[in-house]
């Protein structure tokens, strides 16, 4: 491995430097879509069935271990002093853009990576045929093959090296954005059950 480094030449670095920067975003966002959050469902459920038995400070409590930018919606909801719809659902709103903010957060490291890295590994090719010209300009032809392999060697390394990196990248950043798109349908039909849940609770009371 580090000998294929090595003959990939400088390019490389920026290569590897672009691989853990995408790795390391692509790990935070799978727990943080993935991983790390509570059904909507349960959390839905939680909230009807705890604010009907003890209201906004009930809810609140039995919501404070779940996850996940419904929770967030609920709590929100909970701790408004929200009395009608039309408020309560501009304020739902609010909570559901910052949580989309939230989860878009770091996107645009898998995006630039996705780009940029073949354009890396392009690059390399460049300079590895510059090197191998340069040769032949030296020596005023060809010799040995021999002489023209570290340049060769560049150029090849350093474009499936770029290929290697953005493949990956590109998926992940395609699975992420479906599952962020998920959450925003899931948040957008939550909303209506969250307003529906606490005003008629109010109005029950």
């Amino acid at each position: 491995m580090l000998e294929l480094i090595r003959m990939g030449g400088w390019v490389m670095y920026p290569i590897i430097l672009s691989s853990i920067c995408s790795l390391a975003v692509v790990i935070y966002k799978f727990f943080q879509l993935t991983v790390l959050q509570s059904d909507p469902e349960k959390v839905l459920k939680t909230l009807r069935n705890s604010y009907a038995q003890g209201g906004s400070l009930e809810a609140l409590t039995m919501l404070r271990g779940l996850k996940g930018p419904v929770a967030s919606m609920c709590r929100t909801a909970l701790q408004s002093r929200a009395e009608d719809r039309e408020a309560l659902k501009e304020l739902l709103g609010k909570s559901a853009q910052s949580e989309v903010y939230g989860m878009e957060k770091n996107m645009l490291v898998l995006e630039t990576t996705a780009t940029v890295a073949p354009l890396l590994g392009l690059l390399g090719t460049v300079t590895g045929m510059i090197r191998s010209f340069n040769v032949l300009n030296a020596l005023g032809g060809i010799t040995a093959p021999s002489q023209l392999a570290g340049g060769i060697a560049e150029a090849l390394i350093t474009t499936a090296a770029g290929l290697i990196v953005a493949a990956p990248t590109v998926l992940g950043h395609s699975y992420f954005t479906a599952q962020i798109d998920r959450h925003v349908s899931v948040m957008m039909l939550a909303e209506t059950e969250i307003v529906d849940t606490i005003l008629n609770g109010k109005e029950d009371a």
